[in-house]
């Protein structure tokens, strides 16, 4: 990394200095010399400009997601039973409409984990605790009414899904766990499960795995894959 960034391929973000603290890691993005090598087909003024325009928010949330995502690829690594098939930042990928608002259907990743001859499919919501209550409200009722009506279905073609949400603190899991309750009509729904980011890390993945997830028909702590 050391020759990348001093040979202009990267980059270290300047918002970085605000987010994090000088014990911190760094973190790189693609500079114009290093975007011309991956893809003779981007657009390298706006890649650069994009580069200067993250910020502080979009960094912690990039780090969260990427944190998961290597987390739950080490646990899996050694796993006989189980295999990550599938990772993808998708994005908006649909719409429902509840009560006259149209609530967009918009995870912040899709994956699907093997198990034997099944398949087994999650949306992920990393949370920084920027979003209201509200709001997080009905990113719930969209997909739980999505899910009613099976958008999954016609979209993805998946059968069934679940919707993972890491946050930054047990306080707000739990918080978030009892919107979910509700966005699912008083119904407490196994559709929705919530774990802190605290409960794994990079040194132990595999804790990714064990009971640390909570969802919000309550009965205590659950394991990923049980």
């Amino acid at each position: 990394m050391h020759f990348l960034f001093h040979n202009g391929y990267v980059e270290r973000p300047d918002q970085q200095r605000v987010a994090f603290k000088p014990s911190d890691f760094l973190v790189y993005s693609l500079a114009k010399k290093g975007a011309g090598l991956v893809s003779k087909s981007v657009d390298l003024a706006a890649e650069a400009k994009r580069s200067k325009e993250v910020g502080v928010s979009f960094l912690r949330h990039s780090l969260m997601m990427s944190d998961f995502r290597l987390a739950l690829g080490e646990a899996l690594k050694n796993n006989n039973k189980f295999k990550l098939l599938v990772w993808k930042e998708l994005g908006a990928i649909d719409a429902v409409i509840c009560e006259g608002d149209r609530l967009p259907i918009a995870p912040d990743a899709f994956f699907a984990i093997e198990d034997d001859d099944c398949y087994r499919y999650f949306f992920l919501e990393a949370d920084r605790s920027t979003m209201t209550l509200e709001r997080m409200l009905n990113k719930f009722k969209g997909y739980w009414n999505w899910r009613a009506e099976e958008g999954h279905k016609q979209k993805l073609g998946i059968s069934s899904f679940r919707v993972l949400t890491i946050c930054p603190s047990d306080e707000r899991a739990e918080n978030l766990r009892h919107i979910a309750a509700e966005a699912s009509g008083g119904n407490a729904s196994d559709l929705f499960w919530f774990a802190s980011e605290k409960s794994y890390n990079l040194k132990n993945p595999e804790n990714i795995l064990t009971p640390i997830w909570r969802s919000a028909k309550g009965r205590g702590f659950r394991q990923l894959l049980e």
